[in-house]
């Protein structure tokens, strides 16, 4: 988020590979990174995260990890969510917005998990309908193959070569179906 928008490289990227946005999700890092004298940029993008400016379907979530005092530290994923939390409760604007669940890693969880819940939901069933086909295929094939050989294996090859060898009828009556 120290950077403008319109500058950003992912979201030109985005927009080229998923022209309809189906498959965006914009995920904001850095919030910490914008002075407290930065109101400008900082209501530019909570109009991002409020769905006013560069809508996508999925929306934007804005997430802030460690910085390098809290990496030296070496504190836990909890004290980071923790402090994720924190920062967004008690820093203007975010704890301001009408968009409270657009805000921290637990939120942009949960919402990737309904997402992928949801893809899974829609695709199982063409899933189920192609393995069953498949399986119908399979189990077609399988009824094409040769009953299987009874006697001891070696000694039917060994009398099926001398048979093919000396006459060739007896051979494909010896050919199982």
């Amino acid at each position: 988020m120290t950077d403008d928008i319109e500058n950003q490289k992912a979201l030109q990227l985005a927009r080229r590979v998923d022209p309809d946005g189906r498959r965006t999700i914009g995920v904001l890092t850095k919030p910490d990174m914008l002075s407290s004298g930065s109101c400008k940029a900082r209501t530019q993008w909570l109009h991002v995260l409020e769905g006013r400016r560069h809508q996508t379907i999925h929306g934007y979530y804005c997430t802030r990890h460690p910085d390098d005092m809290d990496r030296t530290a070496k504190i836990t994923f909890r004290k980071a969510r923790e402090a994720e939390k924190e920062f967004f409760e008690n820093t203007q604007p975010w704890c301001k917005s009408i968009h409270k669940e657009r805000f921290g890693t637990d939120n942009l969880v949960i919402a990737l998990s309904k997402l992928l819940e949801d893809i899974i939901d829609t695709a199982l069933p063409r899933i189920r309908s192609e393995a069953s086909s498949k399986l119908e295929d399979c189990l077609a094939d399988q009824a094409q193959l040769p009953k299987q050989v009874e006697c001891d294996p070696p000694a039917y090859v060994l009398t099926f070569s001398a048979i093919k060898c000396n006459d060739k009828s007896r051979v494909e009556s010896m050919i199982i179906p």
